[in-house]
Order: C-alpha cells, then sequence, then structure tokens
C-alpha cells in the first residue's frame, strides 16, 4: 500500500518491454514511490553489470544506460575489430578493470571473446547488438546467436515479440529463425494465448492483422505455433535453444 520506502529500482537480466515499465513506473509512483525503473547491463564476463541508464529516460525504448566510472563501452562491425558510428548497429564491446582475464583452463574461447585493438586495449565482445546514440547512450537490440537474416535483411527476434506483445490475445511470445531453402532462414513463432481465451479463432486473425500492420513483409513470422507454455531456463528465462 506505502511503497515511499522504494528510492532505487533496477532491471536486469533480460529486456524489458516499454509498455510494462511504464506501467511499473505508474505503479511505483501510485503508491508514493518517486523513482523510475532503471535498467542495467552487464555479463558474467565483465563481473556483473558495467552500465545503468540514468533516471528521467523511462520513455526511450530499449535503453540501457551509460557505462560506470572506469569502463568503456563501443560499438564494433560485427566480425571485427572496427568500431562504428553512432546509430549504427553492431556488435557491443566492453573494457575495463572489472573485465575478466579469461575462461579457467579455456584459451580458445578466451580468446575468441577478449581481443586487443588497435587503441592497445583488451575488449571483450558481449555477443549481444545494440549501438551508441549521439548523446552516449546505450541501446539494445538483440543477443548476437538470436538475430537472423532472411532474404539478406537482419531480423531482430525481440523486436518482433514486443509487437506481438502488444495484442491483446497474447500472453508470451518467443521468435527463433528457422533454416529455409532460399531465404536463409525466416522467422518461427511460438505464442501463449491469455488464459481463459474462448475465442481461439478470433484471437489468431487478430494476431495475424497486426502483424501486417506493424511489420514489413519479410519480418513477419511464416510460421505461428500455438502453445500452452514456453519452455524455460533454470534461472527462468525461455530457453530458445530448446525451441
Amino acid at each position: 500500500y506505502d511503497l515511499k520506502c522504494i528510492n532505487f529500482a533496477i532491471c536486469g537480466g533480460d529486456t524489458i518491454a516499454l509498455d510494462l515499465k511504464r506501467k511499473v513506473n505508474n505503479f511505483l509512483r501510485e503508491h508514493g514511490s518517486k523513482t523510475d525503473l532503471r535498467v542495467g547491463y552487464g555479463l558474467t564476463e565483465c563481473t556483473g553489470a558495467c552500465c545503468l541508464s540514468p533516471e528521467g529516460l523511462e520513455n526511450l525504448k530499449d535503453v540501457i544506460g551509460i557505462p560506470f566510472p572506469d569502463n568503456e563501452i563501443k560499438i564494433v562491425e560485427i566480425g571485427t575489430c572496427q568500431e562504428v558510428a553512432n546509430n549504427i548497429d553492431g556488435e557491443i564491446c566492453i573494457s575495463g578493470p572489472n573485465v575478466m582475464l579469461g575462461y579457467l583452463d579455456e584459451k580458445k574461447e578466451t580468446k575468441d571473446v577478449i581481443k586487443k585493438h588497435e587503441d592497445g586495449k583488451l575488449w571483450l565482445h558481449t555477443g549481444d547488438i545494440g549501438y551508441i546514440d549521439i548523446d552516449g547512450f546505450l541501446y539494445f537490440r538483440s543477443r548476437l546467436k538470436r538475430m537472423f537474416i532472411t532474404s539478406g535483411y537482419n531480423i531482430y527476434p525481440q523486436y518482433i515479440e514486443e509487437i506481438l506483445l502488444n495484442n491483446k490475445y497474447v500472453s508470451a511470445v518467443a521468435v527463433v529463425g528457422v533454416p529455409h531453402p532460399y531465404k536463409g532462414q525466416v522467422g518461427k513463432a511460438y505464442i501463449v494465448l491469455k488464459d481463459n481465451q474462448v475465442k481461439v479463432k478470433l484471437a489468431k486473425k487478430s494476431i495475424q492483422k497486426h502483424l501486417k500492420l506493424n511489420l514489413a513483409d519479410y519480418a513477419i513470422p511464416s510460421e505461428i505455433v500455438y502453445v500452452d507454455c514456453l519452455p524455460m531456463t533454470l534461472v527462468g528465462k525461455i530457453s530458445y535453444k530448446d525451441l
């Protein structure tokens, strides 16, 4: 009933939809807290979090902040060590004293992710795709492993998932890339409808219309599978590998 005691709220570990972030912020304010939900980013290889979004950015979609002190973040062209310009998608790289020395007894794996760039510094290649805007804010796009290419277009499953979650009939969704004979890969969506959904045909029709209105034709999943639940990992994330 009274959340005045909450001065700081942080979300991490997975992406959060802008609509959900706004709902959380409204709930906090309605119950006396003056904070906004702050979004952080990091990974085990850099000892946890390495950046956090400042206050007042609750309406910016996918922003995950600015680097902590002594941390540096840059975006490089995927598969290279070449830095790209602002607002251009690429792989997120991190440098700083919190970056790991390497994987224990795994020299090859270490070499694959920790690389020395032209500036002489060691950079951790995170396997995440994002970009930095002209103000220095970092934005998250997708896991590199989750992105797929269809007919030459880069497809970010997370974006399609957010579109689908905005449909009133959808409770949960996961999109993965599957092989295609000449397009390379195409999208396949697994959708969980909301509880007590009686008019299934109406829901499916609404979802198809929603996709056509909000996505380019090449980005619309070629197949939709309706399931009762999505497989989860031990830490409570969707297991895309199982899908």
